[in-house]
């Protein structure tokens, strides 16, 4: 099955704007080509498998099917972190 992976920080904070600048930047450097999306106005924010977050980098993996394989707070360091993370929760190696 071909997984779809999704990422968006969560946040009211003013600090979106550099969260979003520094997952930009972590993208570019490595090489993602899987779909990414930010919810900047919160609309799933507190719906469904999505618990309120607010202030924190925040990832969901999301299959293609639109089944939540995994939720966290964190904050992504490097590429690697990334690449780990998709395989263990999308089964895909990048």
């Amino acid at each position: 099955m071909r997984r779809t992976a999704i990422a968006w920080p969560c946040s009211a904070s003013t600090s979106r704007d550099h969260q979003l600048e520094d997952a930009r930047a972590l993208v570019k450097k490595s090489g993602v080509t899987y779909p990414l999306v930010q919810d900047e106005a919160g609309d799933i924010n507190g719906q469904g498998a999505f618990p309120l977050m607010r202030g924190l980098p925040y990832l969901a993996f999301v299959a293609e099917d639109g089944t939540v394989t995994h939720v966290e707070a964190v904050v992504i360091e490097t590429s690697d972190e990334l690449v780990e993370m998709v395989d263990e929760h999308l089964g895909v190696q990048l």
